[in-house]
């Protein structure tokens, strides 16, 4: 991470970021900043409140945009990856309006059972990982739309931002274990300042009116 961006403040070209919804390597580095590391750090699953997006088989997928703007990959792989992103774009539309003579559509179908023999042989005969993929993208849709709403609603967190010298103390309504371990991180929004342990939401509530003024 350090050596990519290394390499693009040489060649001029923009930092590149890894947020927490992207994958396991951004809440790693976000926990590293807004936690400390008082204690061996691990990297466990369940730090990852969006770890339903974060399945294996979706990981290049998630960064097709970061591989547009850098050459981490050979140009090959890169239009392998698109194609990927592609094709499961196309399988699900026609999923979701073939319909099956009960009337449900594939999809619907794909949801209520784990036996998928029913489907087209065209589909059958896609590689492994795409299928698996696609499977996984329709079977768990309701959940995964969730997890992108919630994502939508910590970015505008995002962007409330708190000034690097905010003076925390003797501020109304803040504990004082909070105001401690502000004052020490000093995060730099407001979606950051809720990750921090210690701090809970009714700081993050007050924090969010004191901002607002």
């Amino acid at each position: 991470m350090a050596g990519l961006n290394a390499a693009n403040k040489a060649l001029g070209l923009p930092q590149t970021s890894f947020g927490r919804d992207e994958g396991y390597i951004g809440v790693m580095i976000d926990d590293l900043v807004t936690k400390g590391t008082n204690e061996p750090y691990r990297m466990f699953t369940s730090r990852a409140e969006h770890r339903l997006l974060f399945n294996h088989s979706s990981a290049e997928l998630r960064y097709i945009n970061k591989l547009n703007n850098h050459t981490l990959v050979s140009n090959n792989r890169r239009k392998s990856i698109i194609n990927k992103h592609d094709l499961i774009s196309k399988w699900t539309a026609q999923f979701d309006k073939t319909r099956t003579p009960t009337g449900s559509t594939l999809s619907e179908e794909i949801r209520k059972q784990n036996d998928f023999s029913f489907l087209p042989e065209e589909f059958k005969s896609l590689h492994n990982e795409l299928k698996s993929e696609l499977l996984y993208q329709i079977k768990y849709k309701g959940y995964l739309d969730r997890e992108i709403r919630n994502i939508s609603k910590m970015k505008e967190s995002e962007k409330i931002k708190i000034p690097a010298n905010f003076d925390y103390f003797n501020l109304p309504g803040l504990r004082k274990e909070s105001i401690e371990v502000l004052s020490t991180v000093k995060p730099e929004t407001l979606a950051q300042a809720s990750r921090i342990s210690g701090v809970n939401p009714s700081d993050i509530s007050v924090l969010m009116v004191l901002l607002s003024k």
